[in-house]
């Protein structure tokens, strides 16, 4: 019956409400005025209430929220670069970079290096030829080391250290407005993902 599924919780707060003192006819229970708009928010208020049920999702919704999906998936997607513009490095990296090309670059500076490439999606062979600059450069071991650090090799994948934490290392080159190296990269670039290969100043 409508009346006892929409009245109990009405009938704890008010003995009015509850059926014994009630006058029925017929079946029928008798409202007095303006019981039916408190009925009907009732009703409205248990309809909000109810579960949804996400497995019976109407045709004529699937295809939009099929598009959403994909929307946010690639709005979480990791950026990916396939090269790096020399113009857009935060000065850290570029520090850190010169340090590998004269065979300077310490274990820390090698390992920041590397995150800030992994982090911006930059491929494992463009993340060689960087530190193929490196006199003593061993193709195999630095291979191995940055698949570590992305976690083919390991069960973590690393990310690059903040630039508080960079400074705590002494390798950091200049006051930036920003905290993260990679946030620098992507300000000077303007984008989140690059597939083009910058252009070359003549």
């Amino acid at each position: 019956m409508d009346y006892l599924r929409l009245a109990v919780k009405l009938a704890k707060d008010d003995a009015a409400w509850k059926l014994v003192n009630r006058t029925l006819h017929e079946g029928n229970v008798t409202l007095h005025a303006g019981e039916d708009l408190v009925l009907l928010r009732e009703a409205i208020r248990q309809k909000i209430a109810e579960p949804i049920k996400v497995t019976a999702i109407p045709d004529g919704m699937k295809n939009p929220l099929n598009e959403l999906r994909g929307i946010f998936t690639a709005a979480l997607e990791e950026p990916m670069v396939e090269f790096v513009d020399p113009k857009a490095l935060p000065p850290c990296m570029t520090h850190i970079i010169a340090l590998v090309q004269n065979n300077q670059a310490n274990h820390t500076a090698r390992f920041i290096l590397a995150t800030f490439l992994i982090g911006l999606g930059l491929k494992e062979e463009e993340m060689l030829k960087i530190f193929a600059a490196s006199p003593k450069y061993d193709e195999s071991k630095t291979r191995y080391q940055l698949e570590f650090l992305t976690g083919q090799k390991s069960t973590t994948k690393y990310t690059c250290p903040a630039c508080v934490t960079i400074k705590s290392y002494g390798l950091c080159k200049a006051n930036c407005p920003v905290k993260h190296p990679q946030q620098y990269y992507r300000n000077k670039t303007g984008t989140n993902r690059s597939t083009e290969r910058p252009k070359q100043s003549a």
